[in-house]
């Protein structure tokens, strides 16, 4: 009993001993507080150190070879500009001043648009000076405000228009709408309105 006293008494005395070595001196490195949401998947290989260049914000320098999925629908090249009647596609009718000119055996020739002829107009709202015959619902004149001799479609077409007409189509020319309106056209064609293909 006495031996067993004495073992218990040392056993305590070094238990007593140790712990109290352990509070004198304790570790250095304490351990982390543990993480109040830990993850559901922790990473089977995580990185040892933080990335020395992280992704730059700045755009490519070389732009992507692949086309766009949606494509501007506005081109930005604007369209080429419709061509105007008086175009080379077609020609125009030149007929003669009066029925009983020195051009009536062929009254209607066929011209390309840049050639030079004489303009008579035509007007479908009555004009004060402009003739108009009985046979015809339009008025007519060669002093616009001036003869004007020589000239294309396109000035023929800007010559009435300044005066609010137009240019004569084929069968009021042959009707003599404009016959003995003035400039001695006559004898001679002039622009009609209307076309033919070439």
């Amino acid at each position: 009993q006495v031996c067993t006293n004495a073992i218990f008494t040392h056993t305590i005395r070094n238990t007593f001993h140790l712990l109290f070595q352990l509070c004198q001196n304790p570790t250095g490195s304490p351990s982390e507080p543990p993480s109040r949401n830990p993850s559901s998947s922790p990473s089977t290989s995580p990185t040892l150190k933080p990335s020395q260049s992280p992704t730059t914000l700045k755009p490519t320098a070389s732009p992507s070879s692949i086309p766009s999925a949606s494509p501007t629908s506005s081109p930005s090249t604007p369209l080429p500009t419709p061509s105007p009647m008086a175009s080379y596609g077609f020609l125009h009718k030149v007929v003669c001043g009066s029925t009983n000119g020195n051009c009536r055996n062929t009254p209607v020739l066929l011209a390309n648009v840049d050639e030079g002829h004489n303009v008579r107009c035509c007007s479908d709202n009555e004009k004060t000076g402009w003739v108009k015959k009985a046979q015809c619902d339009v008025w007519g004149e060669s002093h616009i405000p001036a003869c004007n001799s020589a000239k294309t479609y396109a000035e023929a077409e800007a010559i009435c228009a300044a005066s609010d007409a137009r240019v004569c189509t084929e069968s009021e020319l042959l009707d003599d709408c404009t016959r003995g309106s003035g400039c001695g056209y006559d004898d001679e064609r002039h622009w009609s309105s209307t076309t033919a293909p070439k």
